[in-house]
């Protein structure tokens, strides 16, 4: 019997702060080892499957062109954005801290609880940017843009606090696809419609948003 399951037949209250009665060892130690066993075949044909879904979906979503079919489609196409987000995400910098950190009240990089002192210094604007629907999913471009409450720092800016003068040319070059993506993006809405856009892109990234976000 652990520790746990002890104080809750004595009828004890769980002690949230209390060390998790295991090591990071025994999490490790329980995972099978041929989930270690790395596969870039296996993760390729992932990747490629991922993709198939996606331009499937849009080949259907099109051709039906519904409004009954629309609102499937955006959450069906905005979980496997996130499928590809996944892929990519953990920037070589500030997101493996977060990974490194998660949930650790200092040192994590984006999901770092708030403190109440924190919360309460908030301005009326921020905490209903930050906890009211729909605002929270536009969260994750702004947190890109300008860090958050009480971590500063642009993902764009080469002279942000988050990066090392080492980084400069990896910021640059990754600012540069974001621009490029949003160039890209603009001319697809200026030659099929912002609406179609919208459908086929914007209200699916929304989705993915809120998947990665959320789950």
């Amino acid at each position: 019997m652990n520790r746990i399951e002890r104080e809750n037949r004595e009828g004890k209250e769980f002690d949230h702060g209390a060390p998790p009665p295991f090591k990071l060892a025994d999490v490790r130690a329980a995972i099978p080892e041929h989930c270690w066993v790395k596969d870039p075949w296996k993760s390729m044909g992932y990747v490629v499957r991922d993709l198939v879904v996606v331009f499937a979906l849009i080949g259907i979503a099109v051709s039906l062109d519904s409004w009954f079919v629309w609102p499937f489609y955006w959450f069906a196409q905005g979980t496997m954005f996130g499928a590809l987000f996944v892929i990519g995400h953990d920037w070589r910098i500030s997101h493996r801290i977060h990974h490194a950190n998660h949930a650790h009240v200092e040192n994590d990089e984006s999901w770092r609880p708030m403190t109440e002192t924190l919360y309460k210094g908030l301005p009326n604007w921020a905490r209903m940017f930050r906890y009211t629907a729909p605002f929270p999913l536009f969260v994750a471009p702004y947190y890109l843009a300008v860090g958050e409450p009480g971590k500063k720092g642009s993902h764009f800016i080469p002279k942000s606090e988050l990066f090392v003068p080492s980084d400069k040319w990896d910021v640059i070059s990754s600012t540069i696809y974001c621009c490029v993506m949003v160039a890209l993006l603009a001319a697809l809405g200026f030659a099929f419609g912002h609406v179609h856009l919208l459908n086929l892109y914007g209200l699916p990234y929304m989705v993915s948003i809120h998947y990665n976000c959320c789950y």
